[in-house]
């Protein structure tokens, strides 16, 4: 499920984050259901929105830019399978390589692990906490 905000006249330039023209466009919002999308707006968005929508065709029309921003949320257990995920690249990998293909997915590995704030195992510090 996805909900699509809307902004006013009034909301147009209140978000440079959002980096277009806000009256012209929608923010489509996805975490799973609509409760949550409501909230991610407000704790992102503030107030300063004007409606919501469950149906982003009928919005096509009244908003000629379409979608300007999407959120979306990675949950737990997503996120526990793309760690695993990025761990087994490691394991499969063995370090670098110069063939392109494996280059081009150690960089998508390491996007990934970026945007879910994962730290490989092998880069941790595990120095034990009552060690000085």
């Amino acid at each position: 499920m996805t909900t699509y905000i809307t902004f006013g006249p009034d909301h147009a330039n209140l978000h440079p984050h959002v980096g277009a023209q806000l009256s012209r466009g929608y923010v489509a919002i996805s975490t799973g259901n609509r409760e949550r999308d409501l909230a991610a707006a407000f704790a992102i968005l503030g107030e300063q929105w004007a409606f919501d929508y469950q149906d982003a065709a009928a919005l096509d029309a009244r908003y000629p830019d379409g979608e300007i921003a999407r959120l979306t949320l990675i949950d737990e257990a997503a996120q526990k399978e793309i760690a695993g995920l990025i761990e087994a690249t490691f394991a499969a990998a063995e370090g670098d390589s110069n063939d392109d293909e494996i280059e081009v997915l150690q960089a998508a590995r390491d996007r990934l692990a970026a945007l879910i704030d994962y730290i490989p195992a092998h880069e941790r510090d595990w120095t034990p906490i009552d060690a000085a």
